[in-house]
This record gives structure tokens, sequence and C-alpha cells, in this order.
């Protein structure tokens, strides 16, 4: 058989704790079975889950192209801090190796509480094409991270759904949820009769907390109508909001000013300035009138917003709200713009919010986007005692000391719980969210 084929591959293993570091050396067949040195400095990998036979090396047995082989191992968190874990390879001998070898987890972003245990399946898959490769060696690096906590807020408190990078997590509020350091956005999502509060950029930093605090305002609705019914454009404090008319926006009461744009055979309205007063609607008209008059258009696009179905959701374009319910025919300067969904209100049924789209307008021409709302359920899920465990769907954590109602689209997830000292740790469970229904969980920690 010719060197350039690999029919079999023989693989040993030799696993390296460094400084909370786990580092398997990947080793030709033509090597020896290898031990190494083992310095267990926060983190601690064994076969079996009570922790007593520490992995000092794997055998993956004889594997040909194609094949595909799972090796199960747990992983202790050691230290005295939270964690999560982070995989990446190196030192790949030749380089082309990864080419056609890859090494993958099952693991999901979990945080690991110091003395929890985590199982975790690795897969080394060989491709059915490898070629020119009779030997290779490869470096897999297991890292762990200490996380911080992030507290989020609102003020007052109000039922609205709370976001971070674009997923949603508890509503009402957030306890102390870890979380891996990094950016993240944190968004908070929209209450009937209330001015959401913008997005906040926030840093985690390990062993922190961070509090974010949302502040609600309640407040004023302005209507704006032309007559007659023109496709000019409406202008508030200078910024394009919606054309033929501006349906119920909710502003922060205040004085705001109110201009329209022209349309071609009218005589452009002038200006207004108007004030808000909350819990109130105020209606601005703008009379156009007849003329025979044109105006000069600078390069633009057009942007047309639609739900689906027909929503009386907030939109935001660029983070500025504009026209609920959708947005006809929005001119715009040629270049590239980020679309939010508002949440639908209570009200109309229980539905779940697209998510953001980015769109790019190309002059004289017309970019529609649709959001599709999908009608779904809620999840709540609860502790038996109540205790701070974070919570887990899907293997995403969405908030600690249960879950309040969680708008979830229809389907099948999973629910897992994370370890509380002191307590046995619940098993996952896997639980249906159904169309209008609520969908309770109920995690029961024992005593250990």
């Amino acid at each position: 058989m010719k060197s350039t084929l690999v029919s079999s591959i023989y693989l040993v293993i030799t696993l390296i704790l460094i400084i909370g570091t786990v580092v398997f050396r990947l080793l030709p067949a033509t090597m020896p079975v290898a031990s190494a040195e083992i310095v267990t400095i926060g983190v601690g990998v064994y076969w079996d889950k009570d922790c007593t036979n520490l992995v000092s090396s794997i055998e993956w047995g004889t594997l040909g192209p194609g094949a595909k082989e799972d090796k199960t191992v747990y992983v202790r968190n050691e230290g005295n801090s939270t964690i999560t874990l982070s995989l990446a390879t190196r030192n790949w001998n030749p380089v082309n190796a990864s080419d056609f070898i890859s090494l993958s987890w099952n693991y999901r972003g979990e945080t690991i509480s110091p003395n929890e245990v985590l199982r975790i399946t690795l897969t080394l898959s060989i491709s059915l094409n490898i070629k020119g490769i009779t030997s290779f060696s490869f470096e897999i690096v297991i890292t762990y991270v200490r996380v911080g906590l992030l507290k989020i807020e609102t003020n007052p408190p109000v039922p609205a759904t709370l976001y971070i990078g674009g997923t949603s997590v508890d509503p009402w509020g957030l306890d102390y949820l870890p979380l891996p350091p990094g950016n993240y956005t944190v968004r908070f999502g929209d209450v009937p009769y209330y001015v959401t509060p913008p997005s906040q950029n926030v840093t985690i930093q390990a062993d922190e907390v961070k509090v974010v605090v949302g502040s609600y305002v309640k407040a004023g609705l302005l209507k704006v109508e032309t007559s007659p019914p023109v496709p000019g454009v409406i202008y508030v404090n200078g910024i394009a909001r919606a054309v033929w008319g501006l349906d119920y926006l909710p502003v922060i009461p205040g004085v705001y000013n109110v201009s329209f744009g022209n349309v071609d055979g009218f005589v452009t309205p002038q200006f207004q300035i108007v004030s808000v007063l909350r819990d109130q609607v105020t209606t601005v008209v703008g009379n156009y009138t007849a003329s025979e008059v044109s105006y000069p258009s600078p390069p633009h696009g057009f942007l047309k917003i639609e739900t689906d179905p027909p929503m009386p959701a907030t939109l935001y374009l660029d983070d500025v709200p504009v026209d609920p319910w959708g947005l006809d025919y929005l001119p715009l300067p040629p270049g590239v713009y980020r679309i939010r969904f508002g949440d639908a209100p209570e009200y109309v049924g229980c539905y779940v919010t697209p998510p953001e789209k980015r769109v790019t307008i190309i002059q004289d021409q017309v970019t529609v986007v649709v959001g599709h709302y999908i009608r779904g359920g809620l999840l709540k899920v609860e502790t038996s005692p109540a205790v701070p465990s974070v919570i887990y769907v899907n293997g995403t954590a969405r908030a600690v000391w249960g879950l309040d109602y969680l708008r979830l689209a229809p389907g099948t997830y999973l629910v897992s719980f994370g370890e509380v000292p002191g307590f046995v740790t619940p098993p996952v469970q896997i639980i249906t969210i159904e169309e209008d229904k609520v969908t309770v969980v109920v995690g029961n920690f024992t005593g250990s």
C-alpha cells in the first residue's frame, strides 16, 4: 500500500495538567505509550464521576478514514472560583494534518462551580479524504476561565424580557448570572405604555459583579397625520420615523419638534413644537396644500418593514424607535442599517420576538424586511427548595434562583440545573413547549 494512503491510524493521547490547563499531546502510532507528569492545579480530569481515577492517557484504538471515536471524561473544578472551559488545538505536525483530523466536544458553555464535576465527551474525527499523512501530532488545550457575575435590574420593576447578546433571559430582572469575562450587550424588552431603555454595552471581568439598571419611563403617545394623506416623511427631533403618518409612538414626556418631508405637488407644512404628556395621546396634523412645486431629492433607497402577522410592536432602526406596526418605504441614504423588532404586547398573545437583522440600502431600490413573530408558550422553572442554581435552557444560562415565564417557540428543550454546594444536582429534564401554554419545570435539590 502506498505511503500516501492511510488505512488505519493508531492514536495515543497523553494527558498533562499545567496550571489549571489540561493539555493532551497526540502521538504518532509508531511511538510507545507515554506517561506524563501531572500537575493538578485548578482542574482535574478523571475517568469516573467520583473523581478517584485520574486520567493519565487515552487510547483511541485503531481508526481508519471516516472514523469517529468518542471518549468520556469527568472534569472537576478544583479551584475556588466558578469557571467555564475553552477548547483549542495547536502545534499541528504536519501543519496540514488539521485539514483532515479534528477534535470536538459536547460542552456547551455551562459554568462549573468549585468542586463541581462535569461529564464531557471528546470526539476524534478522521476525514474520508485524508491523504499524504503517515504520522502526525498535535496538542489539545482545555483552558479554565474564571467567570464574573451579571445582575440586571429594571426601575421600576416591570415584566420586561431581558436579552444578553440577543438571547432572552429571565424577565423581571436577572440575579447574579455567571458569565465568562468579555463584552456583552444588554437589551431591555418592551413594556406597554413605557419607553424602553437603550441597550447597554457591559464588560464582565473575572470575580467581579457588574450591575446594569434599565430605567423605564411612563410614556406619552405621539400620533402624526397628514391632511390629505400623502407620502411625506415624518421627522421627530430631526430623525425620520415614518412615512404616511406615525401611529402612537411611545416617547418620554417632553417637548418635541415634529416636521414634515417634501412631497411633489404640495407645499410642505411648517414644523410644529408639541408637548407630549404622560399617559396621554398627542396628535399632530400636517396640512399639505396643493401646488405645482417640485423638490430636488438626494440619493436614497427605500426601506419597507413588515411584521408577520401584523403586530403592534415598536420597530427600531439603528436603536431609534420608528413607526409601530410596520414602516412604509422610508427613504434612507445608501448604507448598512440594523433593524430590531420590538416585543409583542401580552394582550395580543404569546409571541416570540424575531431576531435582529442587518440590511443594505441601495440607491433607487426598495429593500423589504419581514419580521416573523412565532406564537409560542411560556417556560417557568422552579427549584425545590429555593436555591441559587443557574438555570440552563439548551445549555445556555438563562436565570438564577428560577425562571419566570420565558417566551419560547414551540418545540423540545433541555432544562438543566447548576450545582449548589451541599445539594445533589437534579437530572436534566426534556420538556415540550406548546403554543399558548405554560410549562412548569421543578428541579428537586436534595441535601448531601
